[in-house]
């Protein structure tokens, strides 16, 4: 048998592997044998034929496996299952109802050191700064740092 016809055969049984990772069973190990399989061909022709088939077999590898992780990537995202959804949601957001060092307030929960103050008839998320405060304890602003309000007893 020619050795053309062999490092065909394996870089065709390596693409298939690919296939079958992307469109049937992406677990991962299947691809990982499919990459070994058409690295191992690719190894096998450039010993075996050369540079120039060996390059040759190289850029058709990479044009025919892209082609198809395109296309499966298409036919993914277009499918019933896939998320089409757009979280615009954000997190951390610091609003500091324009509290300044030493206003006072008090405590609505415990503080653990973190929990919930009331200044100015807005609840606000607190940080204790030295050890915990149990709830309605009378607190006024020890420091503001980055989104942090550390509060301390009166």
């Amino acid at each position: 048998m020619s050795p053309l016809l062999i490092i065909i055969g394996i870089l065709v049984f390596g693409t298939i592997l690919f296939i079958v990772e992307v469109f049937f069973l992406p677990t991962l190990v299947v691809g990982k044998i499919a990459f070994v399989v058409t690295i191992l061909g690719l190894a096998v022709a450039f010993y075996e034929l050369g540079a120039v088939v060996g390059s040759v077999c190289v850029l058709a590898t990479i044009v025919v496996n892209g082609l198809l992780l395109y296309y499966g990537m298409d036919r993914i995202s277009n499918s019933k299952i896939a998320v089409r959804e757009v979280i615009d949601g954000k997190v951390n957001l610091f609003d500091d109802y324009g509290l300044k060092i030493n206003d006072e307030g008090i405590a609505v929960t415990d503080l653990r050191p973190e929990g919930k103050a009331e200044f100015n008839d807005k609840k606000v998320t607190v940080w204790a700064y030295d050890g915990f405060i149990e709830a309605l304890t009378p607190v006024s602003i020890h420091q503001i740092q980055d989104n942090k309000i550390f509060v301390k007893t009166i």
